[in-house]
């Protein structure tokens, strides 16, 4: 995911300024009670939110991972496990920088 931080100052162009660009990966596993709609060719997303949720009747801890869409893909599901696997810096493009 290509991730910012959008700034309270708007450049000349019109549009706010974005800094701290960052490629992130996520990595969840046991994956269940998905329900995901709207996948396009852009599929941006404005949050994506995590709940732990309450442990069930196996002793189970799920993570609720919830997609709010700008544009495309958004839904949510549940995971018993989820972590974030790299930060990586780039650009305003998501190509990495060093």
């Amino acid at each position: 995911m290509h991730c910012f931080e959008m700034t309270s100052h708007v450049k000349s162009n019109g549009y706010y300024e974005l800094i701290k660009h960052n490629l992130i990966t996520f990595r969840f596993e046991d994956i269940h009670d998905s329900e995901l709609i709207g996948f396009d060719h852009q599929n941006a997303i404005l949050s994506l939110e995590f709940e732990i949720l309450p442990t069930n009747e196996r002793g189970f801890t799920p993570i609720l991972v919830e997609i709010d869409p700008a544009n495309g893909l958004g839904g949510e599901f549940k995971a018993f496990s989820g972590k974030v696997t790299k930060v990586l810096p780039c650009d305003s493009k998501g190509q990495l920088t060093s």
